[in-house]
């Protein structure tokens, strides 16, 4: 009987600590940057700790795939760019609007691909790790001029992993 009890002592304390991550299990978060959105996705920091952050599917676009420039400023990407505890800074306005400058780092390709599913191979896996203290945030933003998210379509998905 005390084998038993003892074993199943064992047991819970081992299910505890892998509930608990003690064991290295690290809790997961995943995000959709919508294409459209010239906010991006702001993610808080649960904990001090690092994060890294990986693309883990979806492409966007730029323009409607029946826009005339389509040919020259066409096809689907999965650039993100990331903004470490500041807000998305604009640069000055150009002939697509302003666009965003001074990012703290970028995940995925901005090489055009004809399709999502190319854009989604190359970009996928791609990520990056930062640390971050409890409260302290990241923006994800994908790259385009200000005046014109409203036309792009698609979302890249993202996962944060506390590791």
């Amino acid at each position: 009987m005390k084998k038993i009890f003892l074993w199943l002592l064992i047991v819970l304390m081992f299910t505890a600590f892998l509930l608990t991550g003690c064991f290295g299990i690290a809790a997961v978060k995943e995000v959709g940057v919508d294409s459209s959105n010239p906010e991006g996705v702001k993610f808080v920091a649960p904990e001090s700790d690092l994060y890294e952050i990986t693309i883990i599917g979806g492409a966007y676009c730029y323009l409607p795939q029946d826009d005339p420039n389509w040919t020259v400023y066409g096809g689907w990407r999965t650039m993100i760019h990331l903004y470490i505890n500041k807000p998305v800074k604009w640069g000055e306005p150009g002939e697509w609007g302003s666009s965003p400058i001074n990012f703290d780092n970028t995940i995925g390709s901005e090489k055009s691909t004809p399709t999502v599913s190319e854009a989604e191979t190359t970009g996928k896996g791609s990520s990056v790790t930062v640390q971050l203290d409890k409260g302290e945030y990241i923006i994800l933003l994908v790259y385009d001029g200000s005046d014109y998210y409203f036309d792009n379509s698609g979302t890249v998905k993202i996962r944060i992993t506390r590791l």
